[in-house]
């Protein structure tokens, strides 16, 4: 192999060799061109010079072509180098492009490196295939290109094809928007062979024609099916019949939305659709689809969680995910969430106006709970300004998975976990984080840290772009209530078990005070026989010799870290 290389090294080094004489003879000839005073004679020069510069130009070809073939990639079989090819972007998005869109046509650069390249590209139908639409004033040398039996991805987006090179829409572009006729003739044509349809439309109100359009025609093996368009407003046409497809697997709507019947289908997005949505077939649209991993509901017309109450619940044995954010009583988010059977590993992500004096509210929050318990998992709870979020509790070698998060409105997380009875739920909590800006006082920290008799670990954030900052005296009081007052009997110590407490502040240190509200509270709960911390580490705070001798007394370690 070596000698083989040793060789091709040579040839490719002798040929450069003969490139460089054959220039310099160029250059000779040239000078004496314009030495000669006969026409005739000139003429001869300037056609051996013209022979001479094809004969250069195919040997150059030759050398570059060795030299790719020598490259680590040139090695790879043509079909591989079709796969990779396929990964290569574009070096400025066009303006429609989405995270959720696949392909793209960085591959086309390509196609002008070499000879090799180019063929490779031109004999890979799924290059083509992969990229119907992106490009529409081509679609005709895609189309060819992509054979006859090649499954298709058409994707069709206004004036994405101005944006390919890099440059914006003007007024001189208005010739390469593409024939919106031509192009939908094509995609029907090959209806049966679209396996990926993505339409990004500007206009309005046109879910209900695409959705007829799919019905009429035979799209059979579609199974993935993205349509944005305008949001529609006010409207209040209902599009009763279904699409059915067997093979659907992923549908994202945005502004329009297309019943659909998948009995396959995985994933459903529905975001900013105000008309031709209800209650009624959604749920449909859900229970249709047993196979449902991923659910996304946000911003749908109001009531549009609601359904007839006679009708059963829905088992999706395999959903993972679930987020709701929209307009919607506690009573609609209860009744939905409640008649979904999920596995207890779903992760809920459910955002609303809650109000704290409805009592449907509370059992919302509680039939959240419920769902995702798992009654042997501990878990992490992180409370903040207007929300909650719990997750699987912090192991080495294994990420915190989220398992639910509820986004309130308001900052009454305590009167929340209370009076929603989330007791059961709460006493696998280890680790529980307050973010900077949720605020409460002394009697609700006492009630919240009731709930929490497993936690081992308090974490406290102080910001500060907080206009309302934690107030870390209120915790250490609560935390320091181990008797009752004005008795001389013990009462039950707020987080028994705690051992590591960290207090994490990006501003100046005076905003707690160390010597007069940290020490006594950890000297009272010494006192009190409470579980012994182990650990507090201080960051943003400024080590004090004194002060760390002091802390050293009651907690085993002490790290400071001054940021």
């Amino acid at each position: 192999m070596q000698r083989t290389v040793s060789v091709s090294s040579h040839d490719d080094s002798a040929s450069a060799d003969r490139i460089k004489e054959g220039f310099e003879a160029m250059q000779y000839l040239h000078g004496a061109q314009y030495s000669s005073s006969q026409p005739r004679e000139r003429a001869q020069l300037a056609e051996q010079l013209r022979a001479d510069a094809r004969t250069l130009e195919t040997k150059l070809r030759h050398t570059q072509r060795r030299i790719n073939q020598l490259s680590p990639i040139g090695s790879l079989a043509p079909e591989t180098l079709g796969i990779v090819f396929s990964f290569f972007s574009e070096l400025e998005q066009p303006r429609a492009f989405n995270q959720c869109t696949s392909g793209s046509l960085g591959w086309l650069r390509l196609m002008h490196v070499c000879n090799a390249w180019r063929n490779v590209c031109i004999s890979t139908p799924q290059l083509w295939a992969n990229s119907l639409g992106r490009l529409p004033r081509a679609l005709p040398v895609f189309l060819k290109r992509a054979g006859e039996h090649t499954p298709l991805r058409f994707h069709l987006s206004d004036n994405w094809d101005t944006w390919i090179a890099g440059y914006s829409c003007t007024a001189d572009c208005a010739d390469y928007r593409p024939d919106m006729v031509n192009v939908t003739t094509e995609l029907l044509l090959r209806s049966r062979r679209i396996v990926d349809l993505e339409l990004h439309l500007p206009m309005s109100g046109v879910g209900t024609t695409i959705g007829e359009t799919l019905r009429e025609y035979d799209f059979g093996a579609l199974t993935h099916l993205r349509l944005e368009t305008a949001v529609v407003g006010g409207s209040r046409t209902l599009m009763r019949a279904s699409l059915v497809s067997h093979m659907l697997r992923t549908a994202d709507f945005g502004g329009s939305f297309i019943p659909i019947i998948a009995p396959s289908l995985t994933f459903l997005s529905l975001k900013n659709i105000f008309g031709g949505l209800d209650g009624n077939m959604l749920h449909d649209v859900i229970r249709a689809s047993p196979c449902l991993e991923a659910i996304i509901l946000i911003d749908l017309p109001r009531g549009v969680l609601k359904e007839k109450p006679e009708r059963q619940a829905v088992s999706l044995h395999r959903l993972v995910y679930l987020r709701i954010s929209l307009t919607a009583t506690g009573e609609e988010i209860n009744t939905f969430v409640r008649k979904l059977k999920t596995p207890r590993t779903v992760q809920m992500d459910v955002c609303w106006c809650f109000k704290p004096l409805n009592m449907a509210d509370h059992e919302a929050v509680h039939s959240i709970f419920k769902a995702t318990y798992l009654e042997r998992e501990e878990t992490a709870l992180e409370i903040k300004k207007d929300s909650i979020e719990l997750r699987t509790s912090f192991c080495r070698g294994r990420w915190q998975q989220l398992k639910l998060s509820i986004t309130l409105g308001n900052n009454g997380s305590a009167d929340i976990l209370r009076d929603a009875c989330l007791g059961p739920y709460l006493e696998k909590v280890v680790h529980l984080t307050v973010s900077s800006v949720f605020y409460a006082a002394v009697d609700e920290w006492a009630q919240i840290f009731a709930l929490l008799p497993s936690v081992d670990t308090l974490e406290l954030s102080v910001c500060r772009s907080s206009l309302r900052p934690l107030s870390l005296e209120h915790i250490f009081h609560a935390l320091a209530r181990c008797f009752v007052e004005d008795k001389s009997f013990p009462t039950l110590i707020p987080l028994p078990k705690l051992s590591t407490l960290t207090l994490n502040t990006t501003i100046d240190a005076s905003t707690i005070s160390i010597r007069n509200e940290i020490l006594p509270c950890l000297s009272l709960r010494a006192f009190a026989e409470a579980n012994s911390l182990r650990t507090i580490c201080l960051e943003g705070f400024e080590a004090i010799p004194s002060l760390d001798r002091q802390l050293r007394e009651v907690v085993g370690a002490v790290a400071w870290k001054d940021t």
